[in-house]
């Protein structure tokens, strides 16, 4: 899918969540980031599972087995929030040492990565789409020169 250009006033929205999948926007602690673009669907695996046929072809059950949710943001890349990104895509808190300058950050991969409730608005007349049990599996930072 390719990418939708935003409005001016579109933005998303992140929180960590305390349990998998809990929409935890009225408690968290929120980070928005301006949105520059959104690109992604969604994908819906099915299996159809047969009955014990009472008549000749026998009836399926479809079950829902999984959906993925997938979705590329365009965000600047900022000193303010930065530091929840690295978290998210890491699964750990980073550590800052040094009293002055330079400092020093580390973050320690973790393997359970933490969810989250990412809500994305587009343009500033308020329309949301929110997802939940959001997990961030790569992050790209890019820069131009100068």
């Amino acid at each position: 899918m390719p990418a939708v250009v935003t409005g001016h006033g579109s933005s998303l929205l992140m929180v960590q969540e305390a349990t998998y999948g809990v929409d935890n926007r009225g408690s968290g602690t929120k980070r928005a980031y301006d949105l520059l673009s959104v690109s992604g669907g969604s994908t819906t695996t099915r299996e159809d599972i047969p009955t014990i046929p009472t008549t000749s072809p026998g009836p399926t059950l479809d079950f829902l087995k999984s959906k993925s949710v997938q979705f590329t943001v365009e965000i600047p890349l900022t000193w303010r929030g930065f530091g929840q990104l690295l978290e998210a895509a890491l699964g750990a808190t980073g550590a800052t040492t040094g009293g002055s300058a330079p400092y020093t950050h580390e973050f320690d991969p973790s393997i359970a990565l933490k969810s989250y409730t990412v809500q994305v608005i587009q343009g500033s007349g308020g329309y949301a789409i929110v997802y939940t049990g959001a997990k961030v599996t790569s992050l790209e930072a890019t820069c131009s020169a100068g």
